[in-house]
């Protein structure tokens, strides 16, 4: 028996020391697996620009050393590369290293070593199919170079006239994919790494006198697009982060406020009082939404999302005990919170959920500030509208996440359709583009046109 016993033992060591470990397990990988995580948290923090961009090249040469699916994504770090010319030459090695299989056939070719748009236009000339030549001028808008912190209006205006309908209709927007990232390339002028490299007051007048030009070209060419409300309140959105453009943005109010309040989306409203130029111009604004707006969805005696919009801007236009006097109707909220000193000790406590939402925001802004943002930036930044918006803000990873591992079930059928397109709006919705369906005038969804 005791023979028995021991030959017992003896085969359950061996085979329990043949037993190979699971690459994905967590004894395997917990030595590494909090690097992991990390590496991902900090390529966010990178595209929100809550951390430098130089971080970029560490960040590569890891996920290069790590087994796919614990890496960060490829095809992000390579946009990143692309929207980050303060990192000069270096960028380009960086961008080689990456695998072509982890890129699509447009930026294969927009992620090429190139000085300026034109080289990425001038290299279409020959190529074939109107879909083909469309992505990648799409893709060309997020690229960034020491000349052209932004797509010029010039050479918007080839890409328009070069194929016929190829920025208008249903097919694409091409215009709502330029006017949507504008003002995204130019909140980045304000970070610490880019004022030393780019002429900001200059780009800005640029920027302006590009705005005209194209909307010239719409009034001469397609003066119908301006009864879309997408693109009116695209324009003003875009002249207003130029921070030189008042009378145009008043302009496109002017638009906008001439059409039913129930009718407007959200995104509409928020961009409205974002683009106020002055204090008197943000009362105008809001008193033309107060009579008329209601939200059934707000809970009684909570702020509505437009109320959180109206009392951030009037504190970004310095009118702080105004916000304060409005915002005392109701319980303390994490959206505004962050911007306000800390209450007085007689003042209702947050609860819980709205308390680790306003520690969040004030840490987020905290370092958007240190990288050199001022508030109308940081707002843009943590705006739910904003193309920051998936990434500035922070997000508690389950235990899976933390130790770096991935999702064990695969998804299949239609589960692996929807999160598919969740992935893909998310990740075009940081890089500027918003590919989902928009609200026309009357507030009805509409196939066929691209939110802006």
């Amino acid at each position: 028996m005791h023979l028995v016993a021991r030959r017992a033992s003896r085969i359950a060591q061996r085979t329990s020391s043949t037993i190979p470990t699971r690459h994905n397990s967590s004894v395997a990988d917990d030595s590494t697996s909090p690097s992991l995580w990390q590496q991902r948290e900090l390529l966010q923090r990178v595209s929100s620009l809550r951390a430098p961009p130089t971080q970029l090249h560490d960040l590569l040469l890891s996920a290069l050393s790590t087994p796919p699916s614990h890496a960060p994504p490829f095809r992000q770090l390579a946009l990143e590369l692309g929207l980050n010319p303060s990192l000069g030459s270096s960028r380009w090695d960086d961008i080689q290293r990456i695998p072509t299989r982890n890129l699509n056939s447009a930026l294969k070719v927009v992620l090429q070593p190139a000085q300026s748009h034109l080289h990425i236009l001038d290299a279409l000339s020959g190529l074939e199919g109107v879909g083909a030549r469309l992505k990648i001028r799409i893709a060309a808008m997020r690229m960034r170079y020491l000349d052209a912190p932004f797509l010029s209006g010039e050479h918007l205006l080839r890409v328009l006239n070069s194929d016929s309908g190829i920025g208008i209709g249903k097919s694409s927007n091409v215009l709502g994919h330029w006017l949507a990232i504008l003002p995204a390339h130019l909140v980045r002028l304000n970070t610490t790494w880019e004022r030393s490299v780019f002429p900001v007051a200059k780009v800005r007048k640029d920027a302006v006198d590009d705005l005209h030009r194209v909307e010239s070209w719409i009034i001469k060419h397609h003066p119908s697009i301006l009864d879309d409300l997408s693109i009116r309140r695209a324009l003003m959105h875009a002249y207003a982060s130029t921070r030189l453009a008042p009378t145009d943005v008043t302009r496109h109010w002017s638009f906008i406020s001439s059409l039913p309040v129930a009718s407007l989306p959200l995104r509409a409203i928020e961009h409205s009082l974002s683009s106020a130029p002055t204090l008197d111009a943000l009362h105008a604004v809001w008193s033309h939404f107060e009579k008329d707006l209601k939200w059934e969805l707000t809970p009684k005696g909570q702020l509505s999302a437009p109320q959180t919009f109206y009392a951030q801007h009037l504190i970004r236009l310095g009118a702080l005990d105004e916000a304060e006097k409005f915002l005392s109707h109701y319980p303390p909220h994490g959206s505004v919170a962050w911007l306000l000193p800390d209450p007085p000790p007689d003042r209702p406590k947050m609860d819980k959920r709205n308390a680790l939402v306003t520690h969040k925001n004030r840490l987020a802004a905290s370092e958007l500030r240190s990288n050199g943002l001022d508030l109308e930036d940081v707002l843009f930044v943590m705006s739910v509208h904003s193309p920051f918006y998936m990434s500035a803000r922070d997000t508690v990873p389950d235990a899976q996440t933390r130790r770096g591992l991935p999702k064990v079930k695969p998804l299949k059928g239609k589960a692996k359709a929807r999160a598919t397109m969740k992935e893909k709006m998310e990740e075009e919705a940081r890089f500027g583009v918003r590919a989902i369906v928009a609200q026309d005038a009357r507030g009805k969804k509409t196939k066929g046109k691209g939110q802006v």
